[in-house]
């Protein structure tokens, strides 16, 4: 019998999300900086550190890849951001990998509409905290009942 994954949408408070491992390569910073248009040659050629670093703004697309490992399953409905902040405390190089932890920290409703907060934190090789991103999002604009 086939053990059926839970939604984000049914995620509650207090569930952990990850570890999840994320090889930091060439291509993922090249991919980030095309797509964000920041093409700073520090992400694809070398930094003041000697090696290439990636755009501190990837962990959005770092926290998202964590969301869909711990729910892998297509979301009901669309998701909207509301609200983010990163804190980095250190650059992240090229050929580094970085481990992904997580939580939900709150689930709640607000004017009709159903919110999701999760706090995710990055980690290099040596444990060092390198990113802290909390997240709320609208897991549906409908108003509940419609």
């Amino acid at each position: 019998m086939a053990v059926q994954m839970k939604s984000y949408s049914e995620a509650q408070p207090g569930e952990a999300l990850g570890p999840l491992e994320i090889l930091i390569t060439p291509e993922m910073a090249k991919w980030w900086g095309d797509g964000s248009g920041d093409r700073n040659p520090w992400f694809t050629k070398s930094s003041a550190s000697g090696r290439p670093v990636v755009s501190p703004t990837i962990f959005h697309a770092l926290a998202y890849r964590l969301r869909t490992h711990a729910y892998p399953g297509k979301l009901e409905n669309p998701t909207l951001h509301i609200q983010y902040e990163v804190e980095t405390f250190k650059p992240v190089k090229v050929g580094e990998k970085i481990t992904a932890k997580g939580k939900i920290v709150d689930k709640y409703i607000k004017r009709g509409r159903p919110y999701l907060a999760a706090l995710y934190e990055f980690f290099d090789e040596k444990g060092d905290l390198v990113a802290r991103y909390n997240y709320v999002t609208l897991l549906r604009y409908k108003r509940e009942g419609q």
